[in-house]
């Protein structure tokens, strides 16, 4: 019998140090990524060999069952340094807590025979069709944006239900690599190494142990909840999305503010040869950059921390709290986004060469806030709504 691979696990600090660990290295290939256009397979084992891609995974499947508070500390630092890297690591951490809320069949199909199986995924519900089938469904479409998939043995992907009406249209499956194809498409102006590639199935069946209707991920009671009895699989899983993105752009936003920092301190005016650092205007902009970033810190841990102390307590949060949730997380990129922007304004001239890193920053932050959970309006209206005593419809909460 093959021995089972297992993963390090650590706590919140020893993923943190470990995180931290890896800074130096990552920050190094931080352009070779963007000319992969994909991560450097080196830093997934890196990812992997840290344990931290199981962050979040089950301590009865060998991951360490860390909580939100920690993905968002890893994912932003890392982003710090190299956002397509921590895009990645969001995607493969987040479609390798996914399935937790799925029926214990579909996770030993996962993780029997290692701790270490590498998921990446999309849930563009509208890009596939799943047609009922004798035990399962078969599934068609083709899926944009799926990042780290070059790295992925399985993936998780969305569909709509062919005949299916209300909750009963929207489903999620777990497919192995050998039912799909990706296609090179991604070529982008920011988070360019992400390998964001497209990824393809024609008439695939998935077994009915490999689905799951989004309405058992709102919170509480699911499959995976029954057998991963942590308070962890609990939580509302799309409701808090925006802040899985938003960690990344927070990191980034944390790593322009240093990057500009440091090199201020250094820099002069080119006509007067005054110290940058004394003029007011540098000040102002500094000043208003680290408030807006703070802001965008204190209300997405707020709400992350709120949320996990409900599912401790065995409740749910409310739909208002949810789409508070999701709005907050949109704001919070909008203010990150504003923080790079002001900094790259008073930056100067150097900012717009592709080799300085600030200008990886600035690309950084506008793709990631192209996301649609950072989209304000998006995010922002159905909330909006709800507290304007209008009818609110939002599937996934």
């Amino acid at each position: 019998m093959t021995a089972r691979i297992a993963a390090p696990t650590g706590t919140h600090a020893e993923m943190m140090a470990r995180t931290i660990a890896l800074m130096p290295v990552l920050r190094a290939r931080a352009t070779e990524c963007e000319r992969l256009r994909k991560v450097p397979r080196e830093t997934v084992n890196d990812l992997v060999e840290a344990g931290i891609v199981n962050l979040m995974l089950p301590k009865r499947w060998g991951g360490s069952e860390l909580d939100y508070v920690a993905l968002y500390d890893v994912i932003s630092t890392v982003a710090s340094v190299c956002a397509s890297t921590s895009w990645v690591l969001t995607n493969l951490i987040s479609c390798n807590f996914m399935p937790c809320y799925w029926p214990e069949e579909a996770q030993k199909d996962l993780w029997t025979k290692s701790a270490n199986t590498l998921l990446a995924g999309s849930l563009i519900f509208n890009a596939a069709k799943a047609t009922p089938a004798k035990g399962g469904y078969r599934l068609s479409g083709r899926w944009p944006l799926v990042s780290g998939c070059d790295h992925a043995e399985w993936l998780v992907l969305a569909a709509l239900v062919d005949g299916a009406e209300g909750p009963e249209r929207f489903r999620m499956f777990v497919v192995p690599k050998a039912d799909y194809v990706i296609h090179d498409t991604w070529f982008a102006s920011g988070l360019k190494g992400t390998g964001s590639n497209d990824v393809e199935m024609n008439d695939k069946f998935v077994p009915e142990h490999r689905s799951l209707l989004v309405e058992q991920t709102k919170g509480g009671d699911s499959p995976g909840a029954r057998v991963n009895t942590g308070w962890l699989y609990r939580m509302p899983m799309f409701a808090l999305f925006s802040s899985w993105v938003g960690a990344s752009v927070l990191g980034v936003a944390q790593g322009a503010l240093r990057d500009f920092s440091e090199e201020t301190r250094k820099r002069t005016a080119r006509i007067s040869g005054g110290k940058m650092a004394e003029f007011s205007t540098v000040q102002a902009r500094a000043g208003e950059a680290a408030s807006a970033i703070n802001a965008a810190k204190a209300l997405v841990y707020g709400n992350v921390r709120e949320a996990q102390e409900i599912a401790k307590t065995g409740g749910v949060p409310s739909l208002e709290q949810k789409l508070k949730y999701r709005a907050d997380g949109a704001f919070a990129g909008e203010l990150c986004l504003r923080a790079v922007d002001s900094l790259h304004r008073v930056g100067g001239a150097g900012g717009l060469y592709e080799n300085n890193v600030f200008a990886r920053h600035f690309r950084d932050a506008h793709a990631g806030t192209s996301h649609i959970t950072q989209n304000l309006d998006v995010n922002g209206t159905p909330y909006a709504r709800f507290l304007l005593g209008l009818p609110v419809e939002v599937p996934m909460l």
